[in-house]
């Protein structure tokens, strides 16, 4: 959020433990500087490299001491073989071969700069190898039939002053390093893995979340477990890239899985889950700025106009002593927080401020000196700078100074903020910004910035998450910035964007940033529908493309005058109310793929290869992407566009607007008028909606949202076809479909009342319910949208249409 300001102004492994990331405060007194997962934390960080994985989740990965493998050995060659992967070491070229034996796919990993023409030496103890070749010493030990480490070190003396570099061949394209914004392949990409804030900057060639983790459709994956400097140069194909380690040693993890989504369940599995969040987090959050009369007025406007929504971002409420609020370009009077909250709570919304890990030495927007500055500079709470006076974001007019994480005094004060917060002003979540603004010259409590700027977001994001959520674990935070096991703490958003068209910093931008951040593992995620500027048209795509993510939240920014937001005119509030019901409606869809995603690492927003891997097509695809497995969303990225063209995975597709059949595996141009957004369903689904009516009521605090009434859409296949859809609650719907016949049978642990929605071509020539003809009183066919609608309640049911 802040850099903008600069710019204005100018399965299938065993997993061997699974954290159950409970807040760490829970059921223990005492502060969490105190508990045993920070002290852990702190003393992993002193170490000479410390592991991310540890960190993010206080665990370390152990082998399984009963994995058989099989060894062959030659004069010229090793070979380690397991059941899903094989491992050929070349005594003489001193390469490592990797083959994953499930699909075949295949890595040849060797070390650059070796200073010696003598054969490696090789020596065993268990499943663990150890390689000396050169200068370096590499540690192979088989984890589990389908993962290995390689840890690799060098003495002291060859440290300095060159990199480690990893040299790795392959055949097949490569995806992951984070959230990025200007392609979803790592062709010809030259990487830092290092979390950043250069907004503007042309290209995009940088993050706010970096993560060192690559893999391929055909199940090969690499995870560099370091806190140091990591960079990743691809060719041009993406199928071969060096890897330059800043310090060793450093610890690799190669995973050989049949698909891309075992890569990320087996990643998160290492290195943390993402939270199930509440079910609020999947309502319209709209930003409410200016005051507290004008918040209000807004609330109950957007009551009175339909509009749903579950919170409002409140982001100019400040409160300095705390480092609460934003305080540039609004700087409003609410009075009491804590009873200004409570009104809103009253008229059923959820109330979001803003925090960011820093301070100021003013009062912004007032010149006084801040008494909270004084006192974080007079304690030494602070990162320092190669100056030795404190250090944070340079955009902003007053010297700023990050809080510094590893300094248990300052988590302490933290602490006390956050619960003044949380408790005190009962706010229920903020968008936790920055976490990036960290060089290497600085210096915290535990060592200096080449140490500790990758992990000071894992260390920001966990620290408060842990906090928060021991006080009330339905606050959800929206993070910026990220490194590896942040995937488990805030929800992301996309960050900062220019208002326009640019691929590399515009609206095409964040489409792809919330495509790649899928691909690590960031599963809650959305962008600011940035209502700042003066294109109308461009407003509009914006706010169809996040209402079609988890998250849908508009972002005004400055609000210049004449800008397009919301309340711009009656046709911006009637698509917003619009794209905001249908947001609502998906909310058991959401709520289905958020608690997959808890258990398995499989993000809600999903590039095609995850779901479609065996398709080369679907590894090129760009702008475009499923959510959950059988939505497939084309936000229109083009000024002046009212066709899209795009391409559809092999099978059957209806459009979600007119219900016309397409078929897949090959690219298709569909029509996308400025009111709507390509939207197409995989045929044979069965999908769960709460009914659109209800959408503008829902109570956002009752724990059985997901009770009550449900709605069905069936989306009939061509041929033969099953399918079927499991709500967390247990509610379920399967989707039988012949020639003649379709058959829905559902169930629910309670009665219900269900309305189903069946969209096909003629109206039916008979409906039975639990094989009894359905009054005609509870049934309609409507020819012109070609839907069928019955209604009833039940517990259990079977509706059977006969075409």
């Amino acid at each position: 959020m802040g850099a903008l300001l600069a710019l204005r102004a100018r399965r299938y492994l065993p997993i061997l433990y699974l954290g159950l990331f409970v807040p760490a405060l829970k059921g223990q007194s005492g502060t969490y500087a105190a508990s045993a997962e920070y002290q852990g934390m702190l003393e992993e960080l002193h170490t000479p490299a410390p592991s991310p994985i540890y960190l993010a989740t206080g665990q370390r990965p152990l082998a399984d001491n009963s994995l058989k493998v099989k060894l062959h050995s030659t004069r010229t060659a090793l070979t380690l073989t397991t059941q899903s992967m094989q491992f050929t070491i070349d005594r003489q070229a001193a390469t490592v071969t990797l083959v994953n034996l499930q699909t075949h796919a295949w890595w040849v990993f060797s070390l650059a700069a070796q200073t010696t023409t003598t054969p490696p030496t090789i020596t065993r103890q268990q499943n663990q190898w150890t390689i000396t070749t050169g200068n370096s010493t590499l540690t192979l030990q088989l984890m589990a039939a389908g993962m290995a480490r390689i840890t690799i070190a060098r003495p002291a003396s060859a440290l300095a002053p060159f990199p480690q570099t990893i040299h790795m061949a392959g055949a097949d394209p490569c995806f992951g390093l984070g959230e990025r914004f200007y392609q979803a392949a790592l062709s010809d990409t030259h990487f830092d893995v290092r979390p950043a804030d250069r907004s503007g900057e042309p290209g995009h060639n940088w993050s706010y979340v970096a993560i060192p983790l690559v893999y391929t459709p055909t199940g090969l994956g690499l995870y560099a477990d370091t806190v140091f400097d990591t960079n990743f140069s691809f060719n041009a194909a993406g199928s071969a890239f060096d890897l330059r380690v800043a310090n060793t040693p450093v610890t690799l993890y190669f995973l050989s899985l049949p698909n891309p989504k075992a890569i990320l369940e087996q990643y998160t599995a290492l290195t943390g889950r993402p939270e199930n969040p509440p079910l609020w987090t999947f309502g319209p959050w709209i930003t409410a700025l200016q005051g507290r009369d004008a918040v209000l007025e807004e609330a109950q406007r957007i009551r009175n106009e339909g509009i749903p929504a579950s919170a409002l971002w409140v982001f100019d409420e400040l409160d300095e002593p705390n480092n609460l609020g934003w305080p540039f370009w609004f700087s409003s009077y609410y009075g009491d927080p804590r009873a200004f909250n409570d009104i809103l709570h009253a008229q059923g919304y959820k109330v979001l401020g803003y925090v960011h890990p820093y301070l100021r030495e003013r009062m912004l927007p007032y010149p006084t000196p801040s008494p909270t500055w004084q006192k974080g500079v007079a304690e030494k709470l602070l990162v320092t700078g190669i100056d030795g006076l404190p250090h944070g974001p340079m955009f902003e007019p007053v010297r700023t100074g990050n809080l510094d994480f590893t300094n248990p005094r300052t988590v302490d004060w933290w602490q006390e903020m956050l619960t003044h917060a949380a408790r005190d002003q009962a706010w229920d979540g903020w968008m936790e910004d920055f976490g990036e603004y960290v060089d290497d010259s600085d210096r915290l409590a535990a060592g200096d910035g080449t140490r500790l700027s990758e992990v000071y977001p894992l260390l920001y994001h966990k620290i408060t998450s842990r906090i928060v959520l021991a006080l009330n674990p339905n606050i959800v935070s929206f993070g910026r910035s990220g490194f590896v096991g942040t995937q488990q703490f805030p929800m992301l958003w996309g960050g900062d964007q220019s208002h326009d068209w640019k691929r590399d910093t515009g609206l095409p931008s964040v489409v792809t940033a919330g495509i790649t951040a899928g691909m690590s593992a960031y599963s809650t995620w959305g962008p600011d529908i940035i209502s700042d500027g003066y294109d109308r048209e461009l407003w509009l795509r914006w706010a169809e493309f996040g209402a079609l993510t988890p998250v849908m939240r508009d972002h005004p920014w400055s609000r210049p005058k004449f800008s397009v937001d919301l309340w711009h005119d009656p046709g911006t509030i009637a698509l917003f109310r619009r794209y905001a019901i249908l947001h609502t409606a998906l909310v058991p869809y959401f709520a289905t793929y958020a608690a997959e995603a808890h258990r398995t690492g499989m993000p809600i927003l999903r590039h095609l290869v995850l779901q479609y891997p065996e398709d080369p097509r679907a590894a090129t695809a760009e702008y475009q992407y499923l959510l959950g497995e059988s939505l497939l969303v084309a936000p229109v990225i083009e000024q002046g566009a009212t066709t899209r063209k795009l391409y559809l995975p092999k099978g059957d597709w209806l459009n979600y607007w007119t219900g016309d059949h397409l078929t897949g595996g090959t690219d298709v141009t569909v029509p996308a008028p400025l009111d709507q957004i390509p939207l197409f369903v995989r045929a044979g689904s069965i999908l769960p909606f709460k009914p659109e009516k209800q959408t503008a009521t829902l109570n956002w605090s009752d724990p059985n949202l997901l009770a009550g009434p449900l709605v069905w859409r069936a989306y009939p296949a061509k041929a033969n076809n099953t399918s079927t859809f499991t709500l967390p609650d247990g509610t379920t719907a399967t989707l039988q479909t012949t020639p003649t016949n379709l058959t829905i049978i559902g169930t629910s642990p309670t009665e219900r009342a269900y309305e189903v929605v069946i969209t096909t071509a003629a109206a039916p020539s008979t409906i039975l319910l639990d094989g009894k003809p359905l009054p005609p009183e509870n049934w309609t066919y409507d020819p012109t949208t070609h839907q069928f609608h019955a209604a009833f309640n039940a517990k259990a049911f079977t509706v059977v249409m006969t075409h």
